[in-house]
C-alpha cells in the first residue's frame, strides 16, 4: 500500500510537471504569435500611405453590357471614385472592379489571391439605371443624382468592408448594417447639398425592394430588410445636419411609398445614432485618414450633371 502511495504522488507530480509544460508551451506560442502580429502590423504600418486604390473595368460578358462599359470608361467613373477615396491611407492596394457577373445583379467584397477587391457587376450599375427612370425623383433630386446616389452607396457599402477586414476594426453588430452606416456617413460629408442630393438619392432606389420583398427566406438574409435600411440611411442623414435634412421627416419619399416618411418617434433618437457611428469612425478609421487630403477631396464637387459647367473646386 506504501508503494501504491509513492507511486499516485509520483504521477501526480508528472502530470502536474505535464501541465505546467503545456500552460508554458502555449503561453510561448501566444508570446510569439503576438510577436508575429505586431511585427507584420509595423511592416503593414511602414507600406501604409494614401492613394492605394486601384481601378479596373473588366470587358462585358453580355453583348448588352457594352454601351455601359464604353460609358463607365468614357466618363472615368471608377477613376472618380479613386481619387475621391484617395485619402484612406492603405497598407497594400484596394482594387475597384467592374465585371459582367452572368445575370446576378450585385456586388461584394472579397480577397481572391490575398488581393483586397470590390466587384460592382455591370448588372446591378444597369439595373440602377433602367428603374430609375423619373426625371426628378423629388423636388431638387434629379435623375442623374439618384443614380449617382445608388452607385456611391453601394460602392461605399463595398468599401466600407474593405476597410472594416484591412484594419480590422472590431464590430459589436451586423458588418452589413455597419457597412450601409459607413456608405451614408462618408456620403454625408461631400458637401452639404450634394449630400443631400446623393442621400435622398440613394434612399430611392428602396423603391423597387418596397413594393415587394418575395419569399420568406429572404428574411434570413445577412442583409437588413430593405425597409430598414431605407429609414437607417434617413436616420443617419437627418442626425447628422436636422435642418438640411427637415424635409425627411415630413413628405420624404412620397413616391416611393404612401408611409415612407421618417416618424417623429425615430428622427428624436437619429443625433443619437449619428453620435455614436461618429465616434466609432473617427476612434477606429479616422487614425488611417489622410486629413488635409481628405478636406481637399470632400470640398470638391463630383459627378456633375453631363453637359454641366460645373468646376471641381
Amino acid at each position: 500500500m506504501k508503494g501504491c502511495g509513492v507511486a499516485r504522488r509520483y504521477l501526480i507530480a508528472v502530470m502536474i510537471g505535464l501541465v505546467g509544460g503545456f500552460q508554458a508551451l502555449t503561453e510561448a506560442r501566444a508570446q510569439g504569435a503576438a510577436s508575429r502580429d505586431a511585427a507584420e502590423g509595423a511592416h503593414l504600418a511602414d507600406q501604409a500611405q494614401p492613394n492605394r486604390i486601384r481601378v479596373a473595368y473588366d470587358p462585358p460578358k453580355d453583348p448588352k453590357h457594352q454601351m455601359l462599359y464604353e460609358r463607365l470608361q468614357e466618363h472615368r467613373v471608377l477613376e472618380t471614385l479613386q481619387e475621391m477615396l484617395g485619402p484612406i491611407v492603405l497598407p497594400v492596394d484596394l482594387t475597384i472592379r467592374t465585371k459582367g457577373c452572368d445575370g446576378l445583379s450585385v456586388s461584394w467584397y472579397d480577397t481572391p489571391n490575398s488581393m483586397p477587391t470590390i466587384t460592382m457587376c455591370y448588372e446591378l450599375l444597369e439595373n440602377i439605371i433602367r428603374t430609375t427612370t423619373e426625371q426628378e425623383v423629388r423636388p431638387g433630386v434629379t435623375q442623374h443624382d439618384a443614380i449617382v446616389g445608388q452607385f456611391l452607396f453601394w460602392t461605399l457599402h463595398e468599401t466600407g468592408h474593405a476597410v472594416f477586414d484591412i484594419f480590422q476594426v472590431p464590430l459589436l453588430g451586423r458588418e452589413e448594417d455597419a457597412a450601409d452606416q459607413f456608405a451614408g456617413y462618408l456620403m454625408l460629408h461631400f458637401g452639404k447639398e450634394q449630400a443631400r442630393r446623393w442621400v435622398e438619392g440613394a434612399a430611392y432606389s428602396a423603391q423597387e425592394f418596397m413594393k415587394d420583398f418575395g419569399p420568406l427566406d429572404n428574411y434570413a438574409s445577412v442583409h437588413g430588410l430593405p425597409q430598414q435600411r431605407f429609414y437607417n440611411l434617413l436616420c443617419l442623414a437627418y442626425g447628422a445636419d436636422p435642418v438640411l435634412f427637415a424635409d425627411v421627416t415630413r413628405e420624404m419619399m412620397n413616391k416611393m411609398t404612401e408611409q415612407g416618411f421618417l416618424p417623429k418617434r425615430r428622427a428624436e433618437n437619429c443625433q443619437y445614432e449619428f453620435q455614436t457611428f461618429d465616434h466609432a469612425f473617427k476612434t477606429e478609421i479616422g487614425p488611417h485618414i489622410d486629413i488635409l487630403m481628405a478636406k481637399a477631396v470632400m470640398d470638391m464637387t463630383w459627378f456633375p450633371p453631363p453637359g454641366a459647367k460645373t468646376p471641381r473646386n
